[in-house]
Parts: structure tokens; C-alpha cells; sequence
């Protein structure tokens, strides 16, 4: 078996480093998404302390980075003159945010599809040299057939182990991408809504003061 494996090296080696690469990746996006991704219950904790004006304690309670970045980017907005023009701050805010985690989630299946071309690479190549040997040899023994198939098809199956984890674990990261985009998207609903109410209280106010 271990002549087998070294005898198809050429094409085991960029698998192995394209597979220890993948390895650091999805470790990076987990622990990454881990930091932006809040539970429900202290979802719903960070909401409530929106809804009653206390974004800055919001900030200050929430472990999520992007959560943070939003609440605080808040708190600036506030300071704008236009509603769209503060609507539109976080939701770029947020699509930064997405759309940096989005791309590197975006590596996994094309990093899949590679090891998996390169398996089949080395599988073709294999059996080229395979036939060319029987040719050259002028041997049609199906023991030294099967031998030659069987070595080359260990790039496939090196190819395959690889690519079938990264392909589950592209659909575990765009889930929990999914959830936060979620709760970025309903974090800015209560913000602005929070805006609208304090600005129809000073209006309030104002009628007040004026009669």
C-alpha cells in the first residue's frame, strides 16, 4: 500500500497541501462566525435593550463582533439628517460584514472541486502509464491490470475524502451565515424604529412647547 501511495505523490502532494489549507479555513470560519452569530436567548436580549433606547448597553452586552459593529455604528447615526441615509450606513454596515465572511465560505466548494479534478488527474495518468507498461512489456496478466488500476485510482479516492467534508462543511458555514444576515437585518428593523419613535417624541415635545 505504501508503494502504492508513492508512486501516485506527484498528484497526492498538491491534494495534501490544498487539503491542509482547507483544514486552517474552516477552523478560521467557524471560530469567525462563532464571534458573529448570538444565541437566541441573548438575541433577544441585545433586541430588548434596543427596543427600550439602550443601544450603548446593547453594544457594550452583545460578544457578537458584527453585532457590536452595528450597535455602534448606530449610535453615530443618530447624529445624520436624512432617515434613508441612516438606514442605508447599516446596511452597509452589515452587507460588508456578509459579503467578507460570503467570500471566503465561497473558497470551499471551488478548493473541493480541485482536489477533486487533481484525483482524477492522477487516476487518468496512472492508467496511461499503466497501458503504456502492459504495451512496452507486451504482458496481459489481469493481476498486473488490477494492481495498476488500483494504484491509480488512490488519487480519487485521496481527491474524494477531501472534497465531500468541504462540501458539508460550505453548507454548515452558509447556514450559520444565513442566521446572522438574519439578525443583522431585523437588529437594524429595531434601530430604525427606534429612531422613528425618539424622532416623533421631539416632535411631540415641539407641538407641546409651541401651544
Amino acid at each position: 500500500m505504501i508503494d502504492m501511495i508513492r508512486e501516485s505523490f506527484t498528484f497526492l502532494i498538491p491534494i495534501l497541501l490544498i487539503s491542509i489549507y482547507l483544514l486552517a479555513l474552516v477552523i478560521e470560519l467557524l471560530f469567525s462566525l462563532k464571534r458573529r452569530v448570538i444565541s437566541e436567548k441573548h438575541f433577544s436580549q441585545i433586541l430588548y435593550l434596543v427596543d427600550k433606547g439602550r443601544v450603548q448597553e446593547a453594544s457594550e452586552a452583545t460578544r457578537s463582533l458584527s453585532q457590536k459593529k452595528l450597535l455602534k455604528g448606530s449610535i453615530r447615526i443618530f447624529q445624520k439628517n436624512s432617515p434613508s441615509d441612516r438606514e442605508d450606513f447599516l446596511f452597509d454596515l452589515a452587507l460588508r460584514e456578509i459579503d467578507k465572511l460570503n467570500r471566503r465560505i465561497g473558497l470551499l466548494p471551488s478548493l473541493a472541486n480541485i482536489t477533486t479534478l487533481l484525483g482524477l488527474l492522477g487516476t487518468v495518468a496512472g492508467m496511461i502509464n499503466v497501458f503504456y507498461r502492459m504495451r512496452i512489456s507486451g504482458s496481459s496478466d489481469p493481476y498486473v491490470l488490477a494492481g495498476g488500476i488500483s494504484q491509480a485510482l488512490i488519487t480519487t479516492a485521496a481527491g474524494l475524502i477531501i472534497a465531500v467534508p468541504a462540501y458539508l462543511f460550505h453548507l454548515v458555514l452558509k447556514n450559520r451565515l444565513h442566521i446572522m444576515e438574519e439578525q443583522l437585518e431585523l437588529t437594524i428593523d429595531r434601530i430604525m424604529n427606534l429612531y422613528r419613535e425618539i424622532r416623533e417624541d421631539v416632535r411631540k415635545k415641539a407641538r407641546m412647547e409651541e401651544n
